[in-house]
């Protein structure tokens, strides 16, 4: 059993004809299942009047919307689509006291968890984010532990985080990637992500009064996604989802140097409303400039110019008739790394004003001057 008070493992002992669980640490002691079985269950309870008398605070934004005081989020997307460098640059504005992308941020002092991630490639991101937003992080207000591992699952880990964090005396923690600290815990398993939840995690929240920042990645997409919320993609149990204070979700959405960012789920109030972020990297790669964007603005910018291109070379060709891959293979030497999502939109957007028609499943049909005329 484990200690309510200092999250100790209890030994049972002896007292009397009673056997008890005893902390040796703080002295907490606690009857076992068999000799408490026989007394009323202890159950604290409040009425209407005291709930209503509480002198409860609102929730300080640590990021304006985004991110709030002594909570946990997760920041979740599939691979390769900037939730590193989005969660560094969120990092950087909190360490700072800067504008994260337009929303107010209260400075605060961070610790980044990073254990996947060599040294060069983790100081060659901060040069890219310091590049871009023209002033250096304050380094006293931003720590790093990189490609160490702690066991976030057991009594030792969390031990030694909390001496990191004290040492340092952090109020923002990243993890960066949450499964790179997690140990002997299926992923999947409701019971193994509460029991770890409730017993690792809450009381590291709450008796040090730190914000947590998991990033996550999504389940690779399969056709039946589509029907799904888009939380219901995160790795592993749904259970971390219904435990997480606030959940932020980026998408490509088939575009490069572009996510959208939606916030999922918010505790404490509304949800931010979903926007873009277009990743500007310099030709050398050693600037990376982040700008908000209105995220339905964008896309329908992207797909009307990818669609006046696509159009063009279908009108170029002698055949009328053309195939979806012919238009995939057409946008991938446009330098279209995900063509798929783009060759779709671009394909509906055609049919929609008329420029298309499908004759069948992966088969469609230019539509002539003479032919709209007809029609």
């Amino acid at each position: 059993m484990i200690c309510p008070e200092c999250n100790k493992e209890m030994p049972i002992l002896e007292k009397g004809e009673q056997e008890v669980y005893f902390c040796p640490f703080c002295g907490y002691e606690a009857p076992t299942e068999s000799s408490s079985s026989h007394e009323a269950p202890k159950i604290m309870t409040i009425d209407a009047e005291e709930l209503r008398n509480l002198d409860i605070r609102e929730p300080e934004y640590l990021i304006d919307k985004l991110i709030v005081k002594n909570a946990v989020h997760l920041i979740a997307s599939p691979m390769r689509s900037y939730k590193t460098f989005t969660a560094l640059a969120m990092a950087f504005s909190l360490a700072n006291g800067i504008d994260f992308l337009g929303f107010r941020t209260r400075k605060s002092k961070v610790l980044y968890l990073d254990c996947e991630s060599p040294l060069e490639l983790a100081k060659k991101r901060q040069y890219m984010i310091e590049k871009g937003l023209q002033r250096e992080v304050e380094k006293d207000n931003l720590k790093y532990m990189i490609g160490e591992r702690l066991d976030l699952n057991s009594e030792e880990g969390i031990d030694k985080l909390k001496f990191i964090i004290k040492e340092n005396e952090a109020e923002v923690v990243v993890v960066d990637i949450l499964r790179g600290f997690l140990e002997n815990i299926k992923e999947s398993s409701a019971d193994d992500i509460r029991e770890w939840f409730q017993t690792r995690i809450k009381p590291l929240k709450d008796e040090l009064g730190i914000t947590l920042i998991f990033i996550m990645h999504t389940r690779k997409s399969r056709p039946e996604d589509s029907t799904y919320e888009k939380w219901e993609k995160i790795r592993g149990s749904s259970e971390l989802v219904n435990l997480s204070d606030l959940i932020l979700m980026l998408d490509r959405r088939g575009f490069e140097n572009f996510a959208e960012l939606v916030c999922q789920k918010n505790r404490y109030g509304l949800e931010a409303e979903a926007f873009g972020i277009v990743y500007n990297f310099d030709d050398s790669e050693k600037e990376l400039r982040m700008e908000k964007v209105d995220r339905d603005t964008w896309i329908l910018s992207q797909t009307k110019y990818y669609t006046s291109i696509v159009l063009s070379y279908l009108i170029s060709r002698e055949k009328t008739s053309f195939q979806t891959k012919e238009v995939k293979e057409f946008l991938n030497k446009q330098n279209i790394k995900s063509v798929n999502a783009v060759a779709n939109r671009v394909l509906e957007d055609l049919l929609n004003v008329g420029k298309i028609r499908k004759i069948k499943r992966g088969l469609w049909e230019v539509i002539t001057e003479k032919q709209t005329i007809l029609q």
